[in-house]
């Protein structure tokens, strides 16, 4: 059975010891707007 709207939950972790966090999401929507940002920190980053 597919989850609801209410259930696409999506959390951001953050690490005190590290400069990185973690999303986990099980959002389609957020799912694309995630690989947009991935590419837009890529190319700010080389």
């Amino acid at each position: 059975m597919p989850l609801t709207r209410g259930e696409q939950e999506t959390v951001i972790l953050f690490d005190n010891d590290s400069d990185e966090a973690r999303i986990y999401t099980a959002s389609p929507q957020m799912m694309k707007k995630l690989e947009s940002f991935k590419k837009i920190i890529q190319i700010a980053t080389e």
